[in-house]
Parts: structure tokens; C-alpha cells; sequence
């Protein structure tokens, strides 16, 4: 199969219905088609002929172009975004060849098609600076938009919405849906980019009036009005709207005489009289290169390029801008950086670079920059001696790569939020570039950012596939060993054990970024290798945590370096103002963030220093800028230094808005959480969207907020955070606290019942966890649960279902904290939580059967089916009970009395009417059952509850996707069985298809589809494959990783593996594995059974394998 960039490469303009004849068009147009199919294969992926003669009426000689593209079997956000890029490029490709630079371009886009549009026109807007492009703008005329979408994030339905136009059009299962929603906030960001552009022409964009009539799966249909008027509305200037009374698929069919026909005739018409009137702008020439932009100016304007020789310039010239890699193409990259590719991951800028030719294979994808995305060099002032330092610590020198000298640098910045100790990290980073093959910027502030963070470095580098759902332990694990050895190159026998030469490594560079409590970076800190880790903290004593006790306690500026800062922010740099600047900052307290707040008051209120500083002497202007005094604060200039946001004059609701920010996670607010409609609970709090918008309005006004880039939500700085709640009264705290928590329970996805496996929603829980974990954090500050049941329990219930999550995705450990804590929580209502209190039971009982705790299971499982067994009435919970129960006496051996809860079960869910009726059935309680009598060996019996739960599955694709579990659960169990029977081939068959989907719904490496990879690779042993069979146990093993409760698993698989190289006749490597294996089991052994029970002589290496994995 083609890969994505071959695809884009080929991309191209080709022109429909060519004229001969040597007269001038007054009018060009281009044609952007859907992707419902292959360009041109389709009646709507060609002009329509009734637009067609339309055109040709106004102007005979007009020539029109048609953008052929192909979206082959995978579709995605990202590669739609691509063809963007590739628009622009055939564009200008054409205007070489066709001599477009003089006449009037009009694009018409049709569907999906629209949002290539969006992304070209929007390209052309950012890069304003290149004369190319500007001279492409230019000749941009008009836009014309055929039932093309506009999402934008946070509206309510847009996703939905999108689900189902891409059903529509391209007739995607349920699970790509899912993945493609991965991607959503690229489309947001396109959207949103879109709306920003500064529009000089005007912009159709025709909605559908009409359903469309479309397939959701085998037999199944669905009918709806695919691209309404608010789905098509792009909020730009100069739009008209048009409702076309067509379904989705008629839409690019232009009825003569209708208001779209009438509103296309008037624009070209306009065009063609404009062009008649006077001379079309030309473009500037076009060279054979691409769009440049010469990125030595920006070293040269960074304060610290004087500490770099010149010709070493920190940032690599003749970057391409929106070019598309080719494996043929020599491109320049940076010194001693290995070619490859970057791309966008969510939350960051990947900065692209050319790949080039290599010799030998790739271990990892360099050059590999993931840095902050609103962020620029050169703007970094007064800190040339932090950035010497980093220099002389940080950047790689010749003597890296010795064996002798391979030692790991790192550096901690500490002080005061605000004080500038991230801008500088991102300076260092920007600015030495050259220096690194690869750079990752990580938020530190929370574990579980870390470890998101390495998610990301971990795809990106491509030591994990993208749009796995792999544990995030092992891609921990994967990252950390190549920190640990950066080879650029992988090793096959011919290099294996030689010592390699230094270019064989790769230079990194690794920021933790706020990382306030730095234990957290242990399991995340590599102990050797070639590369930089960079820390900013608030603790001081960071740099005496870190192994190199290198690092800097951060001062304010020095005077002359804040009046230079406040000078750039203002636009006011006149010598004769320099003396009052100085006055200013040095009346400031030369701290950086209130330099960048007052330099926004003095230009919204248009003052001079004299003017402010003269203002600032009056009670009410001073209160204005610093209402309130930072507790904790010490002034390092022996004067008074107040805060300097300027929040107490702003509307209420403004600020409870910011109050409410203070209390959440401050990196990536999702705007999402306040429009919920538990808003209409708080009294304060904007009601409506005008009133939301007006109060942010007046946050953006004073930098109190940050617009995230592609409106991926808002940010507050932390410093501002800890002032707003240090202003806070007990009371007033605790009304904010449950005003944010019950946003964020209202926004919490629900599912359809009980505890389920719904990997589609991870991503949606994923955005919202953090902000659960911050609000955890701040119940240091006040209790808000004291004498208050409900709010005790609605918290105690979002924990919960936030624990589940984490439980689903395979993060037990965390999961297990953050139950534990609901259960603190809980505890002082015991009397009155005791459903909520069962329900923490049951999700405990089930992460410890997962950590193998033995103790903590059995006494949470059997207080969890005391307490349903007290409260018969809460039905669905007390069969849920019975069934855990039936779960525990497997795990256990007790076969008997797991049949007997399983049917204690059943016998409660079908005392309900949903149950009883067929409309839905237990499956849980059946396999159970099934799986009690496979290991008793009546397999008949086995078989009859096991393929009952089959035959309901087959019966449609909403019974076989319902949960990610319970199918190939089923398929893993009747495998087991016909096993059992003596039927091999059909256990094999049901084994792979159970792997298949287990892989498909809850990712690669999670703990349920590497016991499929086992059960598989048992079949190959059998069938003597044993390459395949050591292929599968290989993946199991590097799921599990160091793992430590996986441990008796990957012993067992190192024990198999071991026995299928003994087969082969390599003695030695297979004894070799079988000492690791046994070893791996001992050390567990001995760490989990030693005080209890005596060291075996030998392992048994099934014994402690949970019978679901057997």
C-alpha cells in the first residue's frame, strides 16, 4: 500500500473541458472535489455542467482545474490536512506553467473537499510574509463552499455531526470511526484558523436542506440533513448563506435559476468587472525552491547569539515551509542529525525538517522536535548568563560520545512562577536546535502528564504505532531505554557487539517543564546515554535532587534589562523615554510577568511611562493593578511588591470565571467544562454563550487567560492561580470548588450501564482527568465536603468512574490511588455512602485482582456482596455483585462456587424486565459460569453457556461492538473450550479472531490482548510455526515489559519461548531465556510469597496466572 506522503506527492490540478484558443480568461477556477471516492470515479467528483456553462457564459475563455487527490483506504484528519499543503503547491506549480498570476481564482469546493480549502487559504494567511503567497492571495477572488463542514470545538453535535457525514461518505465502521476521533482537534484547529483569516473577497457557502439517506452498518440505515446551516456557517466575513433544497449528494448540483445559481452569477460577474476595470497585482517570480523563510534572521535576533560563534548559527537556515518530504530529495538538516520525519501530535508543534538519504536502517524517527506551540525565539531578554550556563552544561560536545565520557547532563532552573523559567527552556531549546536530534518538552506537573507526554515520544520516535491504545507503563519503559542508549541505527550482526562510532548516537534534549515535586521524574529519568535533561521547578531544592546538582536559583531582571523587555512590549523604545521606564520597572520590582501585564495596561489605556507612573500614584489606579498582595511573596529590591493582575475590576462574571480557572488544571482548560448545563446551578456564572464570551473577553483583555493555539481550550498561569485562591475565603472557596466540580461531572461522557470497557470515550476522559486530579490537589486548601452528604458523594461517584477509566486503560496503579482517595472522601459518610462506598469496593476488588493483591481483593469483593446482599432492592448492582463473586471464586480455584454465584447471577438479572424481555442478555455472569466448568472439564456445559453469548453477539454489529470486552472475552472462552474438546482448528480460528479484537478495540499491548498472544502462539507451537509463535510471544513480552504484577505472565512466555528454541536446536540461546524466565519468576516470587510460604525448587509457571488468562 501507497504511504500517506507517496499519496499527497501525487496529488495534482489537471484541466477540465481545455479551450483552444489564445485568448486571455478573465476568470480561473479551481475545483476541490469530496473524498467519497477516487478523484474523478464518481458523478460528484466532477464539475458539475450546469456551473460549468455558467462560467463559460460570464467568460468564455475561463479555464477551470480540477484537484485530482486520493485518500486510499485509511482515512484522516492529518492527511486531509496535508492535501492543504499540496493545494498550495499545485497552485503555484500551475501559475509557472499557465501563467495564472494575471486573472482572478475562484475555488469551489465540494463536501469534505472544503476543508483542503480552508487549510490552503489559511496557509496562505499565516505566511503573509512570503511574497509568493501574498501574490497568491492576491488573485484569490471568491470562495465557494458546496456542503462543506465547519466543526468547531465545544459546539454541541459537531462531532456527532462529522460521525456521520464521514458514514455517509466514506462507510466507516464504528472502531475507525473511533480512531479517526482521535484526530478531531485538527479539524477544530483548521476551523478555527479558518475564521481568523482576513477575508477582501466573498465567501458561498450552500447548506443541504434535505436528509440523506446513508448506511451505519449490515442492514441498518439512516436518514438525516447531513450539513445544516449552522454546521456550514464559517463565521467569516463577507459570507452569505444559502439553503439548497438537496440532500448531501445533490448538493454540487447547481439548479438553474435557484438562489445559488443567482449568487454565483453575481460573484463572477463582480470578478470579471473588476478585472475589466484594472490591472490584476502580479505575482513575484517563483524559483525552483520552495516556499524558504531565512530563519538566521531569528538567531541573530536573540540576545544570546553573541555567547555563539556566528558560524554556528543555532537555527537551521533554508527550512522548507509547507513542502512535502521526498525520499530523493537532498535537503539541508541539522549538524549531526540524522534525517527523517515530524509530524503533528495534539499539544504540540512539530517542526518540520527534509529528510534525506541514509545508509543504514533507522532504530528510531529523527530528527524528532516536540516543543511548546505558541512559542518563538529570540524573545527571551536578560537572561544571556542562564543561557551561557545551559550552554557550557547542556549543549553535546565532541568528547559525548566516548564510552568513557558517555555521561548524562542536566541543569534545574528554580524560583518563582512568572519569573520567566520556562521561557528560557524554550529559548535554549528554539536556539540550539542545531545542537540535538531530537527535543521533547513535557509538562511535569502531574505523573500523569509525564506519562502522557511519553505516549506522545514514544509514537513519535516510533517505538509505538500511532492509534494504539498501549499501556503507558511500557511506552514509559520504551522511551526511558532508548534515553538510556540513543542509537540512531539498529544493530544486526555485523555491529552487535562492536563499539560503535559516536555518529551511531543521538544527541537529546529533555524538558521537564513546572516540575514542582521532582520524585515524580524517577521513573522517568534516564541514567545514562548522550543526551540534556533541563528542569524548571518552584522547589529549590530541585537542584540538589537532580544527579548532576547543577542548576540556578532564578532572579528578577537587572534594571536595564526590564526597561528593554518593557520597551519591546510596549513599542516604546525613544531614548528620551528611558529614564521613565527604568522608573517603571524599577517601581515593578523588575519581575517579568507583571512587566508583560502592565506593558498591556499602559497600551490598551495608551499611556506613557510618565503618564502610568504619575496614575500609579493615585490610591484607585493602584488598586486597579494591584488589588491584592501575594501571600508568601518576599521583595529581593527592599520594596513593596504587589501582585499585578488586574482582576477586581472586572465584571462578576468574569471573575468567577476566573475563579473557576483557578481551580482546574491550568495547562489545557477545555472551554467545554463551562458551557455545561451544570452552569445553571451557579448564580454568578455566565448563563448563556454572549455572556460567557463577554466574560472572557475581559480575561483575554488583561493576559488573566490564554487562547490555546487551534482553540484547543484556555491556559492561566500558575502564579495568578495561587493568587486568585489565596484571595479566597473558606466559604467563598468551597462555592467554587463544587460550582467547578459539579462542570466537570456534567461533562463526564455516561455509559450505558454499570462498569463497561468503551475505548471510543477514552479520549473525551482523557481531556477531563486532569482537571479531577487538580481538584484533588486543592482540597489542601479548604475541605468543601465538611457537613455536606450530597456533594460527598457526587465527588465520590466522578472518582470512581475516573478510576474505572484508568482501570480500563491499563494504569492500575494510578487507578488504585486515585479509588483509594474517593474512599477518604467517603469514609466520614459511611453511614449514608454506604452505595457509593460498595461501588469503590467493587473497583478496588477488581484492580487488586489485577496488581495479584490477594488480601486487598478478597476484602473488598466479599464487603462489596454484603452490602448488595443488604440492599436486594438496588437490583442491577447486586447481580453485578454475584457476579464478581463468581469472578473471585475462579480467580481462586472454588469451580463449584462459581457456577453457583454465576447462576445467582442470572437469576437477578432476569428478575429485570430488560433482561427478561431479550432485550438484553448477562453475558458476564455466563462466561463465568462457562469458564467454572471448562476448568471442572464438563465441557458440554461449557459449551452451552459460552455459545449462547456467541449466537446473541452474531445477531448485529451493535451486539458485537456494544463493549470492548465482553465479544472477545467470548471468542477467548469458546476457544478455550473447543480446546478442551479436542476441536483444534476451530479453537485456533476462535483464539485469532478473539486476538483480532481485542487488538482492534482496546489496543495493541493492552494485559487482555497479550494473553491472546499467547493463546495464539500455543497454536503455532502445536502447528510447529514456531517463528510465528515466537513473534507473538515477543509482542506479549514487550507488553509487559518490567512490569512487576505481570511478572508470573512474562515468565511463563519467556518458559515457552525457551522450549520452542530447544525445538529449533538453539541449545544455547534457549537456556539463556529459560534462566531468564525462571529468574523473573523467583524474583517475584520471593517479593510476593517469601513470608508466607517457602521458596519452591522449581516454577510453576501456571499456578499464579489468573484463570482468565490461562
Amino acid at each position: 500500500m501507497e504511504g500517506e506522503w507517496q499519496l499527497v506527492r501525487r496529488a495534482g490540478l489537471v484541466e477540465v473541458l481545455p479551450i483552444a484558443s489564445q485568448q486571455a480568461p478573465r476568470i480561473n477556477l479551481i475545483f476541490v472535489p469530496d473524498v467519497s471516492s477516487k478523484a474523478g470515479s464518481a458523478k460528484h467528483d466532477t464539475l458539475d455542467s450546469n456551473l460549468t456553462s455558467l462560467i463559460r457564459n460570464v467568460d468564455p475563455y475561463s479555464r477551470l482545474f480540477q484537484f485530482h487527490y486520493q485518500i486510499s483506504d485509511q482515512f484522516s484528519w492529518t492527511r486531509l490536512a496535508d492535501y492543504g499543503e499540496k493545494l498550495l503547491e499545485c497552485l503555484i506549480e500551475c501559475s509557472r506553467q499557465h501563467n495564472l498570476q494575471n486573472c482572478p481564482l475562484l475555488l469551489v469546493s465540494y463536501g469534505l473537499g472544503g476543508c483542503i480549502t480552508k487549510r490552503a487559504v489559511s496557509i496562505v494567511q499565516e505566511r503573509y510574509y512570503d511574497q509568493m503567497l501574498s501574490g497568491l492571495n492576491a488573485t484569490l477572488q471568491g470562495l465557494i463552499f458546496l456542503g462543506t463542514p465547519h466543526p468547531l470545538y465545544g459546539r454541541p453535535g459537531h462531532i456527532e455531526k462529522l460521525d456521520s457525514l464521514l458514514s455517509a461518505s466514506l462507510s466507516v465502521s464504528r472502531v475507525t470511526l473511533a480512531k479517526i476521533r482521535e484526530e478531531v482537534g485538527l479539524v477544530w484547529n483548521m476551523s478555527s484558523k479558518f475564521e481568523h483569516v482576513q477575508f477582501h473577497f466573498d465567501v458561498i457557502s450552500a447548506y443541504e436542506l434535505l436528509p440523506t439517506n446513508f448506511k451505519t452498518g449490515f442492514l441498518r440505515s439512516k436518514s438525516e440533513v447531513l450539513v445544516d446551516m449552522t454546521f456550514a456557517t464559517t463565521n467569516v466575513r463577507r459570507e452569505r448563506l444559502i439553503g439548497m433544497n438537496a440532500d448531501h449528494r445533490r448538493i454540487s448540483t447547481l439548479v438553474p435559476e435557484s438562489e445559488l445559481h443567482q449568487a454565483i452569477d453575481k460573484l463572477l460577474r463582480t470578478i470579471v468587472a473588476s478585472t475589466k476595470s484594472r490591472e490584476m497585482e502580479p505575482m513575484q517570480p517563483i524559483s525552483n525552491g520552495a516556499l524558504s523563510i531565512d530563519l538566521d534572521k531569528i538567531w541573530q535576533s536573540t540576545p544570546a547569539a553573541s555567547h555563539v560563534d556566528a558560524k554556528e548559527a543555532h537555527v537551521q537556515t533554508g527550512l522548507q515551509v509547507g513542502s512535502v518530504p521526498s525520499s530523493g530529495a537532498k535537503s539541508p538538516t541539522p549538524t549531526g542529525a540524522t534525517a527523517g520525519s515530524s509530524q503533528v501530535a495534539a499539544g504540540y508543534e512539530m517542526v518540520a525538517v527534509n529528510p534525506g538519504p541514509v545508509s543504514m536502517t533507522p532504530a528510531v524517527n529523527l530528527p524528532c522536535y516536540l516543543l511548546r506551540q505558541y512559542s518563538k525565539a529570540g524573545t527571551c531578554f536578560g537572561r544571556d548568563d542562564v543561557l551561557g550556563m545551559l550552554d557550557k552544561t547542556l549543549l553535546p560536545t565532541k568528547n559525548n560520545h566516548q564510552e568513557e565520557s558517555r555521561e548524562l547532563h542536566s541543569f534545574a532552573i528554580c524560583g518563582l512562577g512568572g519569573l520567566g523559567k520556562t521561557h528560557i527552556a524554550v529559548e535554549f531549546a528554539l536556539t540550539r536546535k542545531k545542537h540535538f536530534d531530537a527535543i521533547f518538552f513535557i509538562y511535569a506537573d502531574s505523573e500523569m502528564k509525564i506519562a502522557e507526554s511519553f505516549n506522545v515520544i514514544a509514537q513519535e520516535l516510533g517505538l509505538a504505532e500511532k492509534g494504539q491504545s498501549d499501556n503507558s507503563v511500557v511506552n514509559r519503559d520504551r522511551v526511558v531505554q532508548w534515553l538510556n542508549l540513543p542509537l540512531k541505527y539498529t544493530r544486526d550482526e555485523h555491529n552487535e557487539d562492536m563499539v560503535l562510532s559516536p555518529d551511531y548516537y543521538a544527541n537529546y534534549l529533555l524538558i521537564f517543564d513546572n516540575a514542582d515535586e521532582p520524585e515524580i521524574l524517577s521513573e522517568y529519568w534516564p541514567l545514562t546515554g548522550t543526551g540534556s535533561v533541563l528542569v524548571t521547578s518552584r522547589d529549590p531544592l530541585t537542584k540538589s535532587r537532580l544527579y548532576s546538582n547543577d542548576g540556578i536559583d532564578l532572579e528578577p531582571l537587572n534594571d536595564d534589562d526590564a526597561a528593554d523587555l518593557l520597551a519591546s512590549l510596549t513599542g516604546n523604545d525613544e531614548p528620551l523615554d528611558r529614564d521613565d521606564a527604568l522608573k517603571t520597572v524599577q517601581r515593578l520590582g523588575c519581575l517579568p510577568l507583571a512587566l508583560y501585564q502592565v506593558a498591556g495596561l499602559i497600551q490598551r489605556k495608551n499611556l506613557s511611562y510618565h503618564e502610568f507612573l504619575a496614575l500609579y500614584q493615585r490610591p484607585t489606579f493602584q488598586q486597579d493593578v494591584h488589588k491584592f498582595r501575594e501571600q508568601g511573596l518576599r521583595n529581593d529590591y527592599d520594596r513593596m511588591l504587589f501582585d499585578v493582575w488586574t482582576y477586581d475590576n472586572l465584571k462578576p462574571e468574569a471573575v468567577y470565571l476566573l475563579e473557576c480557572c483557578a481551580l482546574l488544571d491550568p495547562d489545557r482548560i477545555p472551554e467545554f467544562i463551562f458551557q455545561s448545563n451544570a452552569i445553571t446551578l451557579v448564580d454568578d456564572f455566565p448563563h448563556d454563550l454572549e455572556a460567557y464570551e463577554s466574560a472572557r473577553t475581559d480575561l483575554f483583555k488583561s493576559s488573566l487567560v490564554k487562547r490555546l493555539q487551534g482553540n484547543q481550550g484556555i491556559s492561566v498561569h500558575r502564579v495568578l492561580q495561587d493568587a486568585v485562591r489565596g484571595r479566597m475565603e473558606d466559604e467563598r472557596f468551597c462555592k467554587i470548588f463544587l460550582s467547578v466540580m459539579n462542570m466537570v461531572i456534567a461533562v463526564w461522557p455516561t455509559q450505558e450501564l454499570g462498569f463497561l470497557f468503551k475505548p471510543e470515550l477514552w479520549g473525551t476522559y482523557a481531556m477531563i482527568l486532569p482537571h479531577l486530579d487538580h481538584l484533588l490537589k486543592m482540597l489542601r486548601q479548604a475541605n468543601p465536603f465538611k457537613d455536606n452528604l450530597d456533594a460527598s458523594r457526587d465527588f465520590t461517584a466522578i472518582l470512581v468512574k475516573a478510576g474505572w477509566y484508568l482501570c480500563e486503560r491499563g494504569d492500575f496503579q494510578e487507578s488504585l490511588s486515585l479509588i483509594e482517595k474517593a474512599q477518604q472522601i467517603a469514609e466520614p459518610f459511611e453511614e449514608h455512602l454506604g452505595k457509593e462506598i460498595a461501588d469503590i469496593d467493587y473497583t478496588i476488588s477488581l484492580i487488586a485482582s489485577y496488581l495479584k493483591d490477594w488480601a486487598k481483593r478478597t476484602f473488598h469483593v466479599k464487603r462489596n456482596m454484603v452490602y448488595r446482599a443488604a440492599h436486594p432492592e438496588e437490583v442491577f448492582d447486586l447481580a453485578l455483585a454475584h457476579n464478581e463473586m463468581a469472578y473471585f471464586h475462579n480467580e481462586f480455584g472454588q469451580f463449584r462456587q462459581a457456577v453457583e454465584e454465576g447462576k445467582k447471577a442470572l437469576e437477578v438479572y432476569l428478575g429485570m424486565q430488560i433482561y427478561s424481555s431479550g432485550e438484553q442478555m448477562a453475558m458476564h455472569p455466563r462466561l463465568n459460569v462457562a469458564i467454572a466448568y471448562y476448568f471442572l472439564g464438563e465441557a458440554e456445559e461449557a459449551e452451552k453457556y459460552a455459545e449462547t453469548c456467541l449466537r446473541r453477539l452474531e445477531r448485529s454489529d451493535w451486539e458485537w461492538n456494544f463493549t470492548a470486552d465482553r465479544t472477545a472475552n467470548t471468542l477467548y472462552v469458546l476457544g478455550n473450550i473447543r480446546l478442551l474438546q479436542g476441536r483444534l482448528e476451530e479453537s485456533f480460528i476462535l483464539q485469532k479472531r478473539a486476538l483480532n479484537h481485542y487488538r482492534d478495540t482496546m489496543g495493541k499491548l493492552h494485559s487482555h490482548t497479550l494473553k491472546a498472544y499467547v493463546k495464539v502462539a500455543d497454536h503455532y507451537i502445536r502447528l510447529q510455526e514456531y517463528e510465528l509463535a515466537i513473534s507473538h510471544l515477543d509482542t506479549a513480552l514487550s507488553g509487559w515489559g518490567d512490569v512487576s504484577f505481570f511478572a508470573p505472565e512474562k515468565a511463563r512466555a519467556l518458559h515457552k519461548k525457551s522450549q520452542i528454541l530447544e525445538l529449533q536446536g538453539q541449545h544455547i540461546l534457549a537456556n539463556g531465556t529459560n534462566v531468564n524466565a525462571e529468574k523473573t519468576w523467583f524474583d517475584w516470587y520471593e517479593s510476593t510469597h517469601k513470608a508466607v510460604e517457602p521458596l519452591p525448587e522449581k516454577p510453576d509457571y501456571d499456578k499464579y496466572i489468573p484463570f482468565w488468562a490461562r
